[in-house]
């Protein structure tokens, strides 16, 4: 299965983690945010537009492979969510249960509802599950263009 991201160019050629904070992840918990298509990786950085300076960096389109079995992935079903799971108050409540699933590293991939897109999917990776190393691996770079109608 192909994933996809997009980052700065300085940080495409390796996959890396900051450990910061985000909707499925607590601070100190090194996941990869990763989307199913190339169009909803770039729908949910436009999300977050602030980190978004063309101008100033060159993008990238990182192609992630995902080489482990269905089985360790564990998905987040819609009707498991909170009612206002895709508003900010709804952090902590996604927090706590994506580092449950970090902490128990029983599944290398965590499959969840885009908030933009809820019919489609991001899935959170956990980078550092024992599988990581041998199930996942940087397919490709590719150039990214940012359209100023975007932005």
């Amino acid at each position: 299965m192909l994933l996809y991201r997009i980052s700065r160019e300085k940080y495409a050629e390796h996959l890396t983690t900051s450990g910061v904070a985000g909707r499925w992840n607590l601070n100190g918990e090194h996941v990869l945010y990763t989307s199913q298509s190339r169009s909803l990786a770039a729908l949910e950085l436009l999300a977050h537009r602030s980190a978004i300076r063309p101008k100033d960096y060159a993008y990238k389109m990182m192609v992630i492979e995902l080489q482990a079995p269905k089985a360790a992935l564990e998905i987040v079903n819609l009707d498991h969510l909170p009612d206002n799971w895709r508003t900010l108050e709804a952090y902590p409540a996604l927090q706590k249960m994506g580092s449950i699933w970090y902490q128990a590293s029983k599944d290398l991939v965590l499959k969840v509802p885009s908030v933009l897109i809820p019919q489609e999917y991001n899935y959170v990776i956990n980078f550092h599950h024992p599988d990581f190393a041998k199930s996942i691996a940087l397919n490709s770079v590719e150039g990214f263009f940012w359209d100023k109608r975007l932005l």
